[in-house]
């Protein structure tokens, strides 16, 4: 099918209300759309046709940041921030559509819709705030999509400081003179009386907190003082923090993940396959050399990655020996690997071999289910996971093969797994878009 067909089909099934089919189609065809804008338009007016007009915003200000100068992009990012009453934004927008290649009656319509709109607007500066992020590594990537989009919504740029846990109080508050409100991912005895000193120059300090570590903090963020706002990565981690006593606000970013973004292109005569496992524990490295071995066996083409690498020098010697023999089909990452990262290397097929904790192995999972990719999931019997999961999880090798023979999953319906786990209640968008934008 060429493109054009691929377009009319589409945009047919979007006008008569077809979306589910409109949907699928996309994804049928996706690589048809691969470095095209309209596979955000396309996503973006489906969703606002569902009525999901926040995640709307969110295709469609992704696609303007990727394609500027589209028209459709700027036109439709313009028509729906009218709709969320940004008339401010919208009518930029819309200045930027009629700066753009179309045609006459359409450029003169949007000339009438700007001479109506109220002038009463706030200036801004066109050069965008900086907002420093301060990390303890470098894990910036899908965890600060959804924030970072909106931030650039409202004319805000996120600046990451790595390794930011090692700078003492007066590094932050330099910093922080040089930005409307600052962002951390933790605290120490340095963040605390850096949120002492953003109180008396009324400033903001936000805490992105997961999952995994808001117990750990859940006292230290009480030692704060500043008016805050807590940021959880994603809605389904509410429950972890219900039982403590916060006396902050509780905002929400919803882990967005838009596959669209991560269909990269790749060697199709290159086999592959992903190794997670815990550095740490002796019964999961010897896991995955087990795992090594046993699908070399199967077929020697295949490319091993293994994310993370022992720092117990025992584990060490023992997996180096181990691998020795594969040494050029294994290549080894010192730390762990991110979600952007591990979206390079994946291809339509290749597979991933999780021995790591499920819970905190979701997003590599997501990222070979968003191409298409069969996850091998190495689970513990003690361990419990989604139902939507237990097609691709095996305890044992025999299971293993069991589920390499098995007819492979049409893309489709991976595809489909990915959608139906990552639907974002829009009222998370809403309430984090509110709440930055009394930040202005």
């Amino acid at each position: 099918m060429n493109l054009e067909t691929a377009k009319s089909t589409i945009i047919n099934l979007i006008n008569e209300n077809r979306l589910k089919e409109a949907e699928e189609f996309l994804i049928e065809q996706e690589q048809l759309f691969f470095s095209l804008p309209e596979k955000y338009t396309f996503r973006g007016v489906i969703e606002y046709s569902k009525g999901n007009v926040e995640l709307a915003l969110i295709y469609f200000l992704r696609g303007v940041q990727l394609y500027e100068n589209d028209f459709f992009l700027n036109y439709n990012l313009a028509y729906v921030s009218e709709q969320l009453s940004e008339l401010e934004i919208s009518r930029k927008y819309y200045a930027k559509s009629i700066s753009l290649n179309i045609d006459e009656e359409t450029k003169k319509e949007l000339k009438n819709k700007l001479h109506n709109f109220k002038q009463e607007f706030i200036t801004k500066s066109e050069s965008p705030s900086k907002i420093f992020v301060f990390l303890r590594k470098n894990n910036y990537d899908y965890l600060y999509y959804t924030l970072n989009t909106i931030l650039s919504y409202y004319g805000f740029q996120l600046h990451f400081v790595q390794n930011a846990q090692l700078l003492n109080f007066e590094a932050f508050k330099q910093l922080s003179d040089n930005s409307p409100f600052i962002i951390s991912e933790f605290i120490n005895d340095s963040i605390v009386k850096l949120s002492e000193y953003l109180a008396t120059k009324k400033k903001s300090l936000l805490i992105l907190v997961s999952s995994e570590n808001v117990s750990e903090i859940a006292n230290e963020l009480n030692k704060l003082v500043s008016d805050f706002v807590l940021l959880l990565i994603s809605q389904s981690y509410t429950e972890a923090i219900s039982t403590f006593q916060l006396k902050y606000d509780l905002i929400i970013v919803p882990s967005i993940i838009l596959p669209e973004e991560f269909m990269l292109n790749t060697k199709k005569d290159e086999k592959k396959i992903a190794v997670f496992y815990d550095p740490e524990s002796v019964s999961s490295v010897l896991n995955a050399i087990e795992i090594i071995y046993l699908l070399s066996d199967l077929d020697k083409e295949f490319k091993f990655y293994l994310s993370g690498y022992p720092r117990n020098s025992v584990l060490s010697i023992t997996m180096g020996a181990a691998l020795n023999n594969l040494i050029n089909s294994v290549k080894l990452f010192i730390r762990d690997i991110s979600f952007s990262e591990i979206n390079s290397w994946l291809d339509d097929k290749g597979l991933v071999i999780s021995t790591k904790n499920l819970q905190k192995g979701y997003e590599h999972i997501y990222a070979t289910l968003s191409k298409g990719i069969k996850p091998l999931i190495m689970i513990y019997k003690t361990e419990k996971y989604p139902e939507y999961l237990k097609k691709f999880a095996f305890t044992k090798n025999n299971e293993l093969i069991k589920i390499l023979t098995e007819e492979k999953v049409s893309q489709i319906e991976y595809r489909k797994i990915v959608q139906e786990q990552l639907v974002v209640d829009t009222k998370y968008i809403s309430e984090l878009r509110s709440k930055i934008k009394s930040l202005l």
